[in-house]
């Protein structure tokens, strides 16, 4: 896998990192899309695992210590400034306001520590080459549940884990050179199982297991693994729909298709407004528009010849005849609310697509961390009760607001019977270009995360 080329798509989000939603991938085409829709629906997609809601942490081995990380900082030099041990994470997090936060990283500190001393220098060597290597881990642990209580099979008790995820690979300035979807986290989970040390004072360590499809059939409910090929359909249907829309091709890609949907806006106002503005200048905007949001430096490479990147060179594209035009699209800019709702408009189409295509996957999971679901789900919709019950009471119109758009998705997905007690799962999968890239599906526990942090702010 080429991590290097990978790790330029995302948007970075702590030492762990942020993972892409399918609609955030400009440079997928609509024929990679509709092979992803065919390997889901027909079993095609072999990695998948679910997406745990924990708290993010990297560990390492280096001079014989074991060693931590939070951010980049920490991986530079091979580990020079991370944090050394579990005493490192008390220094760490000694003045974090939430103590469960501290507890659990320290308790997990502490279990991870004990554990990685009971293996080989051979072992510790090939896991983490001495610095250059780091495992990430997510702790799961009661007194820090975010959205996701992950129950033992009592349905009473809460479970303590340690999850070994990916590895990541880094260079002496802390740059990642390298990196893997889960094989070193089982690997690693094999060998502490292998030395008996698996189980530790506080906590379980382990990986997690590959995703399966699975279905109800026959009168006992036994699950069995299927495939859904006539759910395709449906999918393929509405992805050539939004390429029919704007007049797309399969080799065009996700980036296309905002910039068309710019562009379409642009021209409405050129047509409402007799703006005497030329196709070329069009194009150039809806370019800027379609990466606005987006960091400089995760824009597509021809980003700067392709699209006016500042204001003032459209004053001078368009001259003193386009002046009205100048003024409507400053406007239109500086108008944040207006805005951002053109650009989630631009965004919705294949958003709903895979958002409704992520809730109907999660809704066959089997074998989920939390150990009885049915109540984890119930506990969650208690949980957004509350929390929408917290919004409508409070007098922040804006708070109700950025709620009801939340409920609207879960509603568009299917409604509150599909929460289910999981983020969601990661895979991966290869576009045409060659390159493996690694995805989310987070079914409908985006909007519900969003739906009860609104809530405990308004709380």
């Amino acid at each position: 896998m080429n991590f290097k080329q990978y790790h330029g798509l995302i948007l970075e989000g702590g030492a762990y990192g942020h993972m892409m939603n399918v609609y955030e991938d400009y440079s997928l085409t609509f024929q990679d899309m509709y092979n992803l829709i065919e390997k889901w629906f027909t079993g095609g997609i072999t990695e998948a695992k679910e997406k745990t809601d924990g708290q993010a942490l990297a560990v390492s081995y280096r001079a014989g210590n074991v060693i931590f990380a939070r951010n980049k900082g920490h991986y530079v030099g091979f580990g020079k400034n991370a944090l050394k041990g579990a005493r490192g994470l008390v220094s760490f997090f000694g003045d974090h306001p939430n103590e469960n936060v501290a507890a659990a990283f320290v308790k997990a500190g502490k279990d991870l520590e004990t554990a990685m001393k009971a293996l080989s220098p051979a072992q510790l060597d090939k896991l983490f080459g001495d610095g250059s290597r780091w495992v990430n881990i997510e702790i799961i642990w009661p007194g820090t549940t975010n959205v996701i209580p992950y129950y033992e099979g009592d349905g009473v008790s809460k479970r303590r884990l340690i999850v070994l995820h990916n590895y990541r690979e880094y260079d002496e300035t802390g740059n990642t050179v390298g990196g893997d979807f889960d094989e070193y986290g089982r690997m690693m989970s094999g060998m502490l199982k292998q030395r008996g040390v698996n189980y530790q004072t506080d906590f379980e360590i382990m990986s997690m297991p590959m995703f399966k499809i699975a279905d109800l059939k026959g009168d006992d409910g036994t699950r069995v693994v299927d495939n859904f090929s006539e759910n395709k359909l449906e999918y393929h249907g509405r992805l050539q729909n939004i390429k029919n829309q704007f007049g797309l091709t399969e080799q065009n890609t996700v980036g296309d298709s905002w910039i068309a949907h710019m562009y379409q806006v642009l021209n409405q106002a050129k047509q409402q407004n007799n703006f005497a503005i030329a196709d070329s200048t069009l194009n150039k905007v809806a370019y800027r528009w379609a990466y606005k949001k987006l960091p400089a430096a995760k824009r597509p490479p021809q980003y700067s010849s392709q699209a006016i990147t500042r204001i003032g060179d459209l004053k001078n594209e368009v001259g003193t005849n386009g002046k009205d035009f100048l003024n409507w699209v400053s406007a239109f800019e500086k108008d944040k609310q207006r805005f951002d709702a053109e650009f989630s408009n631009m965004l919705n189409p294949l958003r709903s697509l895979f958002l409704d295509m992520g809730v109907e996957i999660c809704s066959h999971m089997v074998s989920m961390l939390t150990l009885h679901p049915s109540i984890a789900a119930q506990e969650i919709r208690i949980g957004l009760q509350d929390a929408i019950k917290s919004v409508k009471n409070s007098e922040n119109e804006l708070n109700w607001s950025k709620v009801d758009a939340e409920i609207q998705k879960i509603k568009q997905a299917g409604g509150f019977d599909k929460i289910i007690p999981s983020e969601g799962l990661t895979f991966t999968f290869t576009p045409e270009d060659g390159e493996q890239r690694i995805y989310k599906f987070t079914g409908v526990f985006a909007p519900a995360n969003q739906i009860l942090g609104i809530g405990k702010f308004s709380r």
